[in-house]
């Protein structure tokens, strides 16, 4: 997280997210270039699902076992 913040202090960065999830953590909250919805329209079982399905995927062919 602290790394995050040393980069949000920066000219020109940005950081957009739909949930409180999403982002982290609520104290990103105080940054004016932070912009967070804290809300989802739309998240599913079966997405979270497919998603998790993929990040386990990229993690297995990132560590050579896929």
């Amino acid at each position: 997280m602290k790394a995050l913040k040393q980069w949000l202090n920066k000219e020109n960065t940005w950081y957009y997210c739909d949930t409180l999830m999403g982002l982290g953590d609520e104290t990103l909250l105080e940054f004016c270039n932070v912009n967070c919805q804290k809300r989802s329209s739309g998240m599913t079982r079966q997405a979270v699902e497919r998603l998790n399905k993929k990040v386990l995927d990229n993690l297995r062919n990132y560590c050579g076992q896929g």
